[in-house]
């Protein structure tokens, strides 16, 4: 199966971001980058690790083949690893801003599409669009950082980030069981509907208290590179 990014390619991320010119925000709105950053994260991380618990529970419900709750896993961290350059890329094109409202918009409608599937193919349709959404808020939520904050204090905020995702992937299961046991089979349906309110408040500190921030000068996404590399890294996948 497909796995999130690791630190490896967080770094990369990073130090491709950093290299972009400085472009701190105010000191006092750099506690709402990072906060928005971290929920962004979150969002993605737990997303990828939450269903681990409940693919019986789609199974029987909906109901679904084996083969076909294994893709509702799978489609998501599939097409996050496969375009997860090109949304790094994104970010720097139109503004990290822009590219996790946008990455965030698609995450919350595909997420209640998810919840109210009639079956298993629209679910699984749902779940790879969702990973596009995905795709374009974890790199972003990093480079957020490495844009807003100076180099003194980025090694604090990106350990923070760092931490949070952590611990958000690893509680992704605990989150789905506790649900599950407090709904029965019909509840899996819930732990896409909770992406909802997190997405939209996330949206909201994005917009309402994060300075936008200006595309790199002179970058300019690589379409056929773009496409080479996606595929590449779903083959891989």
């Amino acid at each position: 199966m497909a796995q999130t990014p690791d630190a490896r390619t967080a770094g990369e991320m990073v130090e491709h971001s950093a290299s972009a010119p400085e472009h701190h925000c105010p000191k006092d709105r750099r506690r709402y980058v990072l906060a928005a950053a971290t929920t962004v994260s979150a969002l993605g991380f737990i997303d990828g690790s939450v269903l681990s618990v409940a693919l019986a529970a789609i199974r029987s419900d909906l109901p679904a083949s084996f083969a076909e709750v294994q893709w509702v896993s799978n489609a998501y961290v599939l097409t996050l690893a496969a375009l997860i350059l090109v949304g790094g890329a994104a970010g720097d094109r139109f503004g990290q801003r822009n590219t996790l409202v946008v990455g965030l918009i698609i995450f919350i409608v595909s997420s209640m599409v998810c919840g109210l599937a009639p079956n298993a193919s629209v679910l699984i349709g749902a779940r790879l669009v969702e990973g596009i959404g995905a795709a374009l808020m974890v790199p972003g939520s990093l480079a957020l950082i490495a844009r807003n904050y100076p180099k003194a204090e980025r090694p604090a905020a990106i350990g923070i980030w760092a931490a949070i995702s952590g611990i958000a992937a690893a509680i992704g299961p605990l989150i789905g069981g506790l649900v599950l046991s407090w709904g029965g089979d019909p509840a899996w349906r819930w732990l896409f509907y909770m992406n909802v309110p997190l997405g939209l408040f996330a949206v909201w500190l994005l917009l309402a208290r994060v300075p936008v921030d200006p595309a790199v000068a002179g970058e300019r996404l690589d379409w056929a590179g773009a496409v080479l590399v996606t595929g590449a890294l779903a083959c891989l996948a």
